[in-house]
């Protein structure tokens, strides 16, 4: 099985005697009928049993899935902080209440708006 990195995706080629493994234990597979290929989501969990049955995963899937992983552990920490403070003033006039800013931060976190210092 051949594993490339596509659009924030694995795609996995030559696959068919792994068609049953990839049905049942990785994480919202797609068939691409046209291109003969499954198609993946590119989380650390997928990954992590990819390499498990002895597929190649290339060094820019790994990355981008434990970015990935780091974006989800950022706003989960968030998440259980019982106090937050504002990421980045949020767009509106009136003083936010707690929960609407730490779900602003949350978001913010997940899809990478505001770069680190």
């Amino acid at each position: 099985m051949i594993a490339s990195f596509e659009d924030g995706q694995i795609v996995l080629t030559d696959s068919y005697q792994y068609k049953d493994f990839i049905k049942s234990k990785l994480f919202d597979p797609k068939w691409k009928k046209e291109r003969k290929a499954w198609i993946v989501p590119c989380t650390k969990d997928n990954i992590t049993r990819l390499e498990k049955i002895g597929c190649v995963v290339g060094k820019e899937i790994i990355d981008y899935g434990n970015k990935q992983y780091e974006h989800i552990m950022e706003a989960t920490k968030e998440k259980m902080a019982s106090e937050s403070v504002e990421i980045e003033p949020m767009p509106i006039k009136v003083k936010p209440y707690q929960h609407q800013i730490k779900g602003y931060n949350i978001a913010c976190k997940l899809m990478n708006l505001f770069k680190k210092e």
